[in-house]
């Protein structure tokens, strides 16, 4: 984990094969990626956001920490208020290190889906 800037950006074709490996290698289920975050040069998680709205994140225990989930976790939370979504559901498995974060950030759990009212 480092200080440096973490930085959300739209995924590219070249990205959807290395996030599959690393979400892979992490464990992790593999979805596509609509957004990737990084840190430095290294992909340290993706993010998708599908029309429900329901978020779908992969974030390497390795290298993301809880400032970095934070961040994501802020971005898609903003960018679902922008297109007036008052509700966001993120699916995070028992064994998740954040799922703390997500349980203090105001999600309730509903079975294996936790719900946010923005």
């Amino acid at each position: 984990m480092s200080d440096v800037l973490t930085i959300i950006r739209p995924s590219r074709q070249a990205d959807v094969d290395t996030v599959a490996k690393l979400q892979a290698q992490d464990n992790h289920q593999v979805f596509f990626p609509s957004f990737v975050v990084e840190n430095g040069e290294r992909i340290i998680g993706a993010l998708n956001i599908n029309p429900v709205p329901l978020v779908t994140a992969w974030f390497d225990t390795s290298f993301c920490g809880r400032m970095q989930s934070r961040d994501s976790i802020m971005f898609y939370e903003n960018s679902l208020r922008e297109k007036a979504f008052t509700h966001v559901g993120i699916f995070v498995g028992e064994e998740s290190p954040f799922r703390p974060l997500v349980e203090r950030g105001g999600y309730k759990k509903v079975n294996s889906l936790f719900i946010k009212h923005l």
